[in-house]
């Protein structure tokens, strides 16, 4: 059997898993004590996916559920479910992570890890065959973010060939939108921290997940009080359709069916990049209990909300990019997968799918429907308007991070600044300058070298503390941009000298003498946007024949 172990992280985290729980013992038929209590034997046949069967017939979830504070915990406990989880599993430290993300990866975090990777590395084998993990947190608290990134590098580190899935919280775009203004303090340094802790986050999230199914409290509340129309909407009912979307993503996982996936078969379709994984989910049908009496469900319908705007989980317009992959994942009794496969097909034409990924939209189908329901689809995307999502997050750190804002709330935990910084002139020229403390950095600028009268290839080392002023310089990019005699390939050639390559040495710190390069640095790309704008423009402008005419 290839199993799933839950972790759940935070507030945030340990809520939501609490109501996933809830939905799946009642798909499984499994009471609050753990006891099966089920009409078919369709609901055993997978159920060590995710749960352990302790004796016979009474089943404990494989989860565990870790917060730096008691409150979560403690609510967990005195709960409904108090007799169905292992209390083995419930991990709690002595302090707050005051919603610091530095708190909870270098300090508070620390204290419980080892007891938190002893309780995975136990529960992990006690399973025939761990098929992944999956992480219930959100990005911008100090436990869900801080603590549940340092447990993913351990369980990146120690489980290299698992496969690692999270289902993250992104800050509310109202929360994120922090502007400090000269000698203004914010009133709730809680809020305006989130950007922080998100960007660090989303790093650890990008390197070291493989799939990351992405969610915002407030599109979840649009939901609640537009499309469903509750007139009082609270975080419970946002868990709750949270944990309906996961139980819709995890049926597969926990159902047999006539067209079946698991994790690593969900990444294969949807991921062609292995950075490119971050997913947005919607679900239909969603109406209000008012009016869903005389809605028609069929399969038609379920497609056109599948890839509704009104429907997705986070906030983006997915018509302001491109689908690279998409998957419906159908319950109950349907059409046949041929007509499933056309439906999803014509839908496939009407949206904007990149052309260059052949057969990008997938089905997968359960037979088992979700509880009050007769058929229900959940829709997976991976779509390039996401970017907008990041930028939501990007701009209030930017605002933040120029004016060194709560800046030692985070140093006071041990975590150093930022390693370098790239600084605009007024005049569009970019410096760049190392912040570190206690590390180099090598910087290689074929503009600047060129500029100088050196060779393309020399490479600068940058010591702690220091700057290079004017590394790149716009106005000569804009002149030779704007050369009447210069060609198409001319113009193109130039972009490489709109690249600085960086390579840190960490260890080389403020009184390190050595200047040369020892061993082959990793190389990392930074492209300065604006010129790069000015020859994209440039290039529309000249026709291709122009370059082979000159040439």
């Amino acid at each position: 059997m290839r199993e799933i172990i839950t972790i759940q992280v935070g507030q945030a985290g340990n809520s939501i898993g609490e109501k996933f729980w809830e939905l799946a013992c009642d798909e499984h038929g499994i009471d609050h004590c753990g006891n099966f209590h089920g009409e078919s034997d369709l609901q055993l046949e997978r159920i060590n996916v995710y749960f352990t069967e302790v004796r016979n017939q009474r089943y404990v979830p494989r989860s565990i559920f870790i917060d730096l504070d008691q409150t979560s915990i403690n609510k967990i406990q005195n709960s409904n479910n108090k007799n169905l989880f292992n209390p083995e599993f419930l991990i709690n430290g002595k302090m707050s992570a005051s919603n610091n993300f530095a708190k909870g990866y270098f300090t508070e975090g620390v204290e419980i890890l080892p007891e938190s990777m002893d309780i995975i590395r136990k529960i992990a084998e006690e399973c025939d065959l761990v098929h992944g993990f999956q992480f219930l947190h959100s990005i911008s608290g100090g436990a869900g973010g801080g603590l549940g990134s340092l447990l993913i590098d351990y369980i990146r580190q120690e489980y290299s060939d698992r496969i690692i899935k999270s289902y993250s919280i992104f800050p509310a775009l109202s929360m994120s939108q922090v502007v400090v203004r000269e000698g203004q303090e914010c009133s709730e340094r809680g809020h305006s921290v989130e950007p922080y802790n998100s960007v660090l986050t989303m790093n650890h999230l990008i390197e070291n997940t493989d799939e990351t199914f992405c969610f915002d409290n407030i599109t979840l509340f649009d939901i609640l009080s537009k499309t469903l129309r509750l007139s009082s909407a609270n975080f419970t009912d946002i868990n709750q359709i949270l944990a309906q979307v996961m139980i819709g993503i995890t049926a597969c996982f926990r159902f047999p069916g006539q067209l079946n996936m698991d994790l690593r078969k969900l990444a294969v379709n949807m991921i062609p990049f292995p950075t490119l994984h971050f997913l947005t989910t919607s679900f239909s049908p969603l109406y209000a209990r008012q009016i869903f009496r005389y809605q028609n469900i069929n399969e038609h319908m379920l497609i056109k909300q599948m890839f509704n705007i009104n429907n997705q989980m986070l906030a983006f317009n997915p018509q302001h990019g491109k689908y690279l992959t998409a998957t419906g994942i159908f319950r109950g009794r349907t059409l046949s997968l041929k007509l499933l496969h056309d439906l999803i097909s014509k839908e496939n034409n009407n949206q904007q799918f990149v052309q260059w990924i052949p057969n990008n939209c997938k089905i997968a189908h359960c037979d088992i429907p979700p509880k009050g329901l007769l058929r229900s689809v959940t829709g997976i995307a991976n779509n390039t308007g996401i970017i907008k999502q990041f930028d939501y997050i990007l701009q209030p750190f930017t605002k933040l991070f120029q004016r060194r804002a709560f800046l030692h709330w985070f140093i006071g935990e041990g975590m150093e600044e930022i390693g370098i910084e790239l600084i605009e002139e007024p005049n569009g020229d970019v410096s760049i300058r190392n912040r570190s403390w206690s590390c180099s950095v090598f910087v290689q600028s074929i503009l600047y070298n060129r500029l100088n009268g050196l060779s393309d290839s020399t490479v600068y080392h940058l010591q702690s503390r220091r700057s290079i002023p004017s590394i790149f310089n716009l106005s000569i990019i804009t002149q030779l941009v704007n050369n009447p005699s210069a060609t198409y390939e001319s113009i193109l050639d130039l972009t490489k000298l709109c690249t600085i390559q960086v390579s840190f040495k960490y260890g080389w710190g403020y009184d390190f003498g050595q200047r040369e390069i020892t061993s082959t640095p990793c190389w990392l790309s930074i492209l300065i946007n604006e010129p790069l704008r000015l020859i994209d423009t440039r290039l529309q402008q000249l026709q291709p024949q122009q370059a082979t005419t000159s040439s």
